[in-house]
């Protein structure tokens, strides 16, 4: 870490993490230039054409900061006072995320490919798309659990104490929950990023009684295509696909017996009017993998919904769309 003109205190008031971890950092000298007051963080080895730094921070009497790449006019500014993103400079985009108590979690992906290093910075302004500061006092943010992670979309938090870490894929997985799964009909909506440099399998949701004989569930292949699938019996009663899936995209795959659809970002591109009848009871529900250790997405997930009927066409339409 490296600082010109900031100072920074450690421990001085509880984190997000709920301990007495996060630092106060503020400026001690005024400045009318760029480069006038910053704490920056040297990294290297990442090679991704987009990576993602993140800082969660609180204001301590200081409204606006901005964050920056080092290979250009790469800045976002954040409004710690009223939560949310000003200015944005050359092809960096920024995201403000509430965590409570005061604290954001603020985003900066300057998509752009490092060539032997570079580094997040943090600055401070007196304005939305300003590199003035005045320095007054102590006022200044409370900086918590930087990170920059390769990729074009921030994850949650690994503590890695000064290290570098890889991180293992994140699945989530909830049994015994009968109840909330539509057993003849429903509806499987998500948005997700897939990382289009990856050509592996991947399962965003799927739903089934712990057997693949019977299941739905929605996935990317090897061959970047997206399926929405029911099995039943051991048989494959549908499979809707879209091909060339890659990047942020919205979906929903809707089943019942005799009306299946697939929609992305608001545009049916599958439909099947197949028959079954269900002679199970989904019980399960997982994100993220087709198990613990198989076909894990490589990507981000958003948001998942899962209802118990299947959405009229109209409804999956408004649902995906961008």
């Amino acid at each position: 870490m490296g600082k010109t003109n900031t100072a920074v205190t450690t421990n001085a008031t509880i984190s997000p993490e709920g301990v007495q971890n996060a630092s106060l950092v503020y400026p001690t000298a005024s400045s009318s230039t760029k480069w006038g007051v910053m704490l920056q963080e040297f990294l290297t080895g990442i090679t991704s054409a987009s990576y993602t730094n993140t800082f969660y921070l609180k204001s301590n009497g200081w409204r606006w900061v901005y964050l920056i790449d080092a290979s250009g006019a790469k800045n976002v500014w954040f409004d710690l006072q009223e939560g949310v993103v000003g200015t944005q400079e050359g092809n960096a985009t920024g995201e403000i995320q509430a965590m409570g108590d005061g604290w954001y979690k603020c985003i900066i992906t300057p998509h752009t490919t490092p060539t032997t290093y570079t580094y997040a910075g943090l600055f401070f302004s007196d304005a939305d798309n300003s590199y003035v500061c005045t320095a007054s006092g102590t006022n200044g943010v409370y900086v918590y659990a930087a990170q920059s992670e390769a990729g074009s979309y921030s994850t949650s938090y690994i503590p890695t104490y000064g290290t570098s870490a890889t991180r293992t894929a994140d699945a989530c997985i909830k049994t015994g929950i009968s109840s909330l799964i539509g057993q003849t009909e429903g509806t499987i909506y998500a948005e997700v990023d897939f990382d289009s440099s990856v050509d592996t399998e991947g399962y965003i949701v799927r739903i089934d009684e712990s057997s693949f004989n019977d299941t739905i569930y929605v996935a990317r292949g090897g061959d970047k295509i997206l399926s929405g699938v029911l099995r039943s019996g051991g048989s494959t009663i549908a499979q809707l696909q879209k091909t060339a899936f890659n990047g942020v995209n919205k979906l929903a795959f809707a089943y019942k017996s005799g009306s299946f659809a697939l929609y992305v970002n608001g545009t049916q591109v599958a439909t099947s009017a197949a028959t079954y009848t269900n002679g199970t009871t989904y019980d399960e529900i997982r994100i993220g993998g087709f198990s613990a250790n198989t076909a894990n997405m490589c990507g981000g997930v958003k948001q998942t919904l899962l209802f118990k009927t299947r959405l009229s066409n109209s409804d999956l339409a408004a649902l995906t769309s961008l």
